[in-house]
């Protein structure tokens, strides 16, 4: 059967899983929820790769407490700065870049 002419609906993958929850409606707060629901039910069924599955965690892990991803990337020798740092943490586009190069590292994750 053609795989494109087929009238069944394609297999949910955890990265399309994910893709779906961050695009929806809804707060950052329960699309985290959603995508640590999706991450551990298909982890119990060993569908993920565990190299997969702990980018996914530490992208959750980034965007639950932004201020501390901001300081594990600084230097040895540099500072950050928490009114700009308040400012970056208060805009969605920060959060959506941390879960966008979270699922792009999983799908060239082998």
């Amino acid at each position: 059967m053609d795989r494109f002419n087929s009238n069944e609906e394609p297999e949910a993958t955890p990265l399309s899983i994910a893709k779906d929850i961050i695009y929806s409606d809804g707060t950052m707060d329960e699309k985290v929820k959603q995508i640590e629901s999706a991450i551990t039910k298909a982890s119990k069924n060993c569908s993920i790769p565990a190299a997969r599955y702990q980018l996914a965690i530490s992208a959750l892990e980034a965007i639950i407490d932004p201020i501390g991803h901001m300081k594990k990337q600084l230097k040895e020798d540099e500072r950050l700065d928490g009114m700009y740092a308040i400012r970056i943490a208060e805009r969605p586009e920060y959060y959506q870049d941390i879960a966008r190069k979270a699922l792009e590292e999983i799908a060239n994750c082998t």
